[in-house]
């Protein structure tokens, strides 16, 4: 799908009105939570809440599947689990929807509550060695 990526955020929340939407994920951005090739459930919600994790779409329209980390004056920030560094900060025209699960060499993940706060912090944990690691590696 290609376009602004506010119109492709719009036409797939449209078709969120009618029913949830599968999408295909191929990267490693969100680590060990959703680990390629596997597809999530996107359904309609109001707006993100931290720890949930959201599909989006970024400057040049590609959907993005990450953890929501805050929103300040109407800019939603988001993070995947596997990076160290957080997403460019996203108006909501672009966002599409909430992960509720995903399928994953099939098997099946539920993102609910538990997800929210256990997913965010050994996503955490898992980004303090590496930024130690590269801290050291800067200093040689």
């Amino acid at each position: 799908m290609s376009g602004q990526p506010a119109a492709v955020a719009g036409a797939l929340r449209k078709r969120l009105e009618r029913d949830a939407v599968w999408i295909p994920v191929d990267g490693p951005s969100m680590g060990r939570t959703i680990r390629p090739p596997a597809k999530v459930r996107v359904v309609a919600a109001d707006a993100p809440r931290w720890g949930e994790i959201w599909a989006f779409t970024t400057d040049e329209s590609t959907i993005v599947v990450h953890r929501c980390r805050g929103t300040i004056d109407g800019l939603h920030s988001f993070h995947g689990d596997g990076q160290l560094w957080r997403d460019r900060p996203v108006g909501s025209e672009r966002l599409i929807g909430r992960v509720v699960e995903d399928v994953q060499q099939g098997k099946v993940t539920k993102h609910e509550w538990r997800s929210r706060w256990l997913g965010t912090a050994s996503a955490r944990a898992r980004r303090v060695p590496r930024r130690v690691r590269d801290y050291l590696q800067r200093r040689r």
